[in-house]
């Protein structure tokens, strides 16, 4: 059985932690502030407490220099997830005017120094990964840069840019695939390769992607299924969410039970409890929504949502005493 995280105490860590390396990389100017406007709070730390979960499920002791090494990588993440933010915030782009709750970077400090802000965090991620004292190094930049270069995260970008996702289901999820499971799977390998003593077999690399591929698709699924909890939904959100588009929602229904019990199957075949403990913490949250506003949802994608309401459910059960 793996020991279990106190997620409170692991997210303010990883919250001292990314001040900690913010200040080791901006410049003494003014311009310094945006960096750290444009990633703290840093939400609920989800992909970094991935880095810590997969590290505590995989080697129980940590010595100093992986516990440094954990917390270099985890804040790498985070502030590599942070600069998409900062960048998809822009005009060009989704032209959001609000990020976690206050005005994104752009609206607060305008858009050239957003832009130029999204690409410091962008190489800052990588002068962190830089800094790991690890005969894996070359291993992780491979991994890393691979998950959020031209062919991942960058090209699911294009795609939701180009509305190239709305050209089918299948865009539609490699899509989600690129643009989010890809920074996960960089979390939960990439952690995992770190903590290992040994060498990550290919068979578990392949398991892990797979998790951490599931588990993209799932948010990115979720998060849609939520955003309908309005009895009226807005012109875009009628446009673009495929669980009200009657060629797709029968789709959206079944990838996402098959996501959700395969990240219960590898998750128990691994015994990953504290990475099961961190998606119960996502989980519940869309648990909760989807109970509150069933009615509301039902009604507009006119569909049985109890498949995945039973999967979320006992989620918490299913991870308990692995």
């Amino acid at each position: 059985m793996s020991v279990l995280m106190d997620l409170n105490q692991e997210r303010k860590i990883i919250e001292n932690d990314l001040l900690r390396f913010l200040n080791l990389i901006s410049p003494h100017h003014s311009s310094n502030t945006i960096y750290e406007y444009a990633v703290m709070p840093p939400g609920k730390a989800f992909r970094p407490l991935l880095v810590k979960a997969i590290a505590k499920d995989m080697n129980k002791e940590h010595s100093q220099l992986l516990t440094e090494n954990l917390a270099l990588y985890a804040s790498a993440i985070e502030i590599h997830h942070s600069y998409t933010l900062v960048h998809d915030d822009l005009p060009c782009m989704d032209n959001d005017d609000i990020r976690r709750g206050k005005p994104s970077t752009h609206k607060q400090y305008g858009q050239w120094q957003a832009l130029l802000g999204g690409d410091g965090l962008l190489i800052a991620s990588f002068s962190l990964l830089s800094k790991m004292k690890t005969t894996k190094l070359r291993e992780i930049l491979a991994l890393f840069s691979h998950f959020t270069g031209p062919k991942g995260l960058i090209h699911g970008q294009y795609l939701d840019l180009s509305h190239e996702m709305n050209l089918s289901f299948s865009k539609l999820i490699e899509t989600h695939t690129l643009k989010t499971a890809r920074l996960i799977q960089a979390a939960i390998l990439g952690g995992h390769i770190l903590a290992q003593e040994e060498k990550t077999t290919l068979k578990d690399a392949k398991n892990l992607a797979r998790l951490g591929e599931a588990i993209g698709v799932n948010f990115q699924l979720l998060d849609d299924l939520t955003e309908l909890v309005d009895e009226t939904l807005s012109e875009h959100e009628n446009d673009v969410n495929p669980w009200i588009k009657e060629q797709s929602k029968n789709e959206c229904l079944e990838k996402l039970v098959k996501g959700l019990q395969l990240t219960d199957k590898l998750i128990n075949e691994y015994k990953l409890e504290n990475i099961g403990l961190v998606l119960e913490m996502y989980y519940s949250k869309m648990r909760n929504m989807l109970e509150e506003n069933h009615g509301t949802i039902s009604k507009h994608v006119q569909l049985d949502l109890l498949p995945i309401m039973s999967l979320l459910q006992f989620r918490g059960q299913h991870y308990k005493g692995i």
